[in-house]
């Protein structure tokens, strides 16, 4: 269903939660924050695990090409990371040892199991942690079917994770309905998790560009910006009073500079605990993994991400 901007925002609970791992502590790091979705939700967890992502290491067989004792050793592993959930979450958890390549089988396998949310750890066994985020979950969320949480591993805490605070959620929007395309998964989040939201708009301020004695000098559009600021703060409280309607808190904010380093300031001003947004919105950056904004925000911020491609660049047109 495509959210725009005319469509009914109504926060729905989650029935299916998605968890890919790679056998490697890291790739474990979303693994209390899935525990704690599935919990609140009263949802199934899928834990799953594609053949040949890492597993050659730690299965003690490494640069062998995939075959029995792999398998064998991935449904061991998959079957204790089951029994390690099953006090929280009982019988509502499962596993599936899937066929590669790991971005398509994540996304047929939520697809045909009807997940929700798939919830991942940004950095894995494959050694990519020096980038924004690995390849597999830059993959994943290129094509997934469903919204994804991006969980950054915390290092020097003995076992890398971290259990599911989520208490106030940043959504970034440009006033485009790409970027409004993440408020009924954000809505979705905050139904599990209790939390309040948080609207910002970042606004470029205009100016006018003169010359004083052969040297460019810039001056800034008093009343242009003081009327591009009024209609984003009517276009904020608009979306906020949707969200109200399901009993929600929500505040918003106007900022004027680059988007990226407002979207920071205001998160660590306001205590955000995730900052939710789509991948496209209206910077045109459809042909990229991830929106420019997107992706330094990814690769910058040390929060919890929620992210979520359109239905427009599901269906390959932008």
């Amino acid at each position: 269903m495509y959210w725009g901007p005319t469509a009914e925002w109504e926060a729905r609970m989650y029935g299916s939660i998605l968890l890919p791992v790679d056998g490697s502590a890291f790739g474990e790091a979303a693994l209390p924050a899935a525990v704690a979705l599935a919990r609140r939700s009263v949802a199934r967890l899928h834990i799953v695990h594609v053949k040949g992502s890492g597993a050659a290491a730690w299965a003690g067989l490494p640069g062998l090409p995939w075959g029995e004792a792999h398998d064998s050793a991935a449904r061991a592993y998959l079957e204790t990371l089951t029994d390690r959930t099953a006090s929280d979450l009982g019988e509502s958890v499962s596993f599936a040892l899937l066929d590669p390549p790991v971005p398509e089988a994540l996304r047929d396998y939520a697809a045909s199991k009807n997940v929700d949310i798939i919830v991942m750890s940004t950095h894995g066994r494959g050694g990519l942690s020096r980038a924004w985020l690995g390849s597999v979950a830059a993959g994943t969320v290129r094509v997934a079917p469903c919204p994804v949480l991006l969980v950054r591993p915390q290092r020097g805490r003995g076992r890398p994770g971290r259990t599911l605070r989520i208490r106030r959620i940043l959504i970034p929007l440009d006033g485009s309905a790409h970027s409004e395309s993440i408020v009924p998964h954000a809505a979705a989040l905050g139904k599990a998790t209790g939390a309040s939201f948080d609207l910002i708009h970042v606004i470029e301020p205009v100016f006018r560009i003169g010359d004083s004695m052969g040297v460019p000098t810039y001056q800034a559009e008093t009343q242009a910006n003081d009327a591009r600021e009024a209609r984003a703060r009517e276009y904020l409280q608009n979306v906020a009073e949707r969200l109200r309607t399901q009993g929600v808190e929500v505040d918003i904010a106007v900022a004027k500079g680059e988007a990226v380093e407002r979207i920071g300031a205001r998160a660590s001003e306001t205590g955000a605990d995730l900052i939710a947004l789509a991948t496209h919105g209206r910077t045109g950056l459809s042909r990229l993994v991830l929106g420019s904004v997107a992706d330094k925000i990814v690769r910058g911020s040390k929060l919890p991400v929620l992210l979520v491609r359109p239905p427009s660049e599901e269906a390959g047109t932008s």
